[in-house]
């Protein structure tokens, strides 16, 4: 029988261009054997995706999301991805709010932040 409940173990790498100015994430399931699977729950699959992240250099950012999904997981992921996004403007329009200068690197770090407490 198929559970309901899913996780995900989660391979992410991001970089930067030599200007700072845009991001590149990239994630993807992986398979470990060294991490058994929680009681009650079944192993998901994330295929390739990630964020394209581009100033637009008028002080605004594009940000793209790309994704590959099974049918499946991508039930589960939707209400997540949007979560992700609107936290991450959340962010942007906080240090807008308080600074005139948004360092978009300490704004991705609070969304990284906020990810691993969440």
């Amino acid at each position: 029988t198929k559970s309901s409940k899913q996780e995900v173990l989660l391979l992410r790498a991001y970089k930067e261009d030599a200007d700072g100015k845009n991001f590149v994430v990239c994630s993807r399931s992986v398979r470990c054997d060294s991490r058994p699977l929680e009681p009650g729950f079944s192993r998901g699959e994330l295929l390739p995706s990630g964020y394209i992240i581009e100033s637009s250099g008028d002080g605004t950012s594009k940000v793209t999301f790309l994704g590959q999904f099974s049918r499946d997981l991508f039930q589960l992921v939707q209400p997540h991805v949007l979560q992700t996004v609107e936290k991450f403007r959340e962010i942007l329009e906080q240090e807008a709010a308080s600074s005139p200068a948004i360092e978009r690197r300490d704004a991705w770090m609070e969304l990284r932040k906020a990810q691993n407490t969440d």
